[in-house]
């Protein structure tokens, strides 16, 4: 899973099979490479969230990389100004004002399509993307159909991850 480079996985497994675990180690990760990056954590519900990824993540990350944690707006911040963020998705418009390099939907068979779309839409933090320069150290940029010039990405690891436990049929 780590080794995918598809912008979106899903980790499907039954309980205790490191779906959790596998989320965490790869959003610390990227958290740390991505100055400025969003990440997102989501459920159906807080108290979802909370009993499964929240105590493991804040208890595995060093206490040294966080610069603050607000547990009443269900956010921390690492020193190098990565966030990351603990929301429900019980109403998917309660997404819509996130500028995300990243999230992971736990127990996504509970997410409704529009959720999963709002989350696409979301992400779009380019500190999770390195442009493409010229020779002289240049963004290089490129037209599109409709006129509008956008800088040329060399690499880009903006991902979502979505985790569930399957059910029969």
């Amino acid at each position: 899973v780590h080794r995918d480079p598809a912008r979106y996985i899903m980790n499907a497994g039954g309980y205790g099979s490191g779906k959790t675990e596998s989320s965490i180690k790869d959003r610390e990760k990227k958290g740390l490479i991505t100055p400025g990056g969003q990440t997102l954590f989501c459920a159906p519900t807080m108290p979802q969230l909370i009993a499964t990824l929240m105590k493991d993540f804040e208890s595995d990350m060093p206490i040294d990389f966080i610069k603050h944690y607000s547990a009443k707006d269900n956010k921390f911040t690492l020193i190098n100004g990565h966030e990351y963020l603990y929301r429900s998705f019980d109403d998917p418009h309660k997404l819509r004002s996130l500028n995300l390099s990243d999230f992971v939907v736990v127990e996504g068979s509970g997410a409704s399509y529009a959720t999963f779309t709002q989350l696409q839409n979301r992400l779009r933090n380019s500190a999770a993307t390195i442009l493409e320069r010229d020779e002289q150290g240049n963004p290089i940029f490129e037209q599109d159909e409709e006129g509008n010039w956008t800088p040329r990405i060399k690499y880009d690891w903006r991902a979502g991850t979505i985790e569930t436990n399957p059910d029969p049929g």
